[in-house]
């Protein structure tokens, strides 16, 4: 599917562009890779070993919140880094 797109793409950013999107793209891949199967493998395992109903609330919340904060400052990085980058 990456290659389908990739001529029309090059022609709309241009060689520069093109560069770039090279650059980044397996970044993005294992970022997707480990958001999408990773991520949820572990948080459902680790829930499953709580005994309680409460132990697992407390786990969600927990993990939710540094989820949170994790997010937020990937965010503050490529937003205000953005001219470095």
């Amino acid at each position: 599917l990456s290659a389908v797109y990739r001529v029309p793409f090059q022609n709309i950013v241009g060689d520069e562009g093109f560069y770039v999107y090279q650059q980044v793209y397996p970044i993005y891949g294992i970022g997707m890779t480990f958001s999408l199967s990773g991520l949820p493998n572990f948080i459902g395992r680790q829930i499953a070993f709580q005994a309680k109903l409460s132990q697992r609330r407390l786990f969600v919340q927990r993990y939710s919140l540094m989820m949170l904060v994790f997010a937020g400052l990937c965010f503050i990085l490529t937003y205000f880094g953005a001219g470095i980058l």
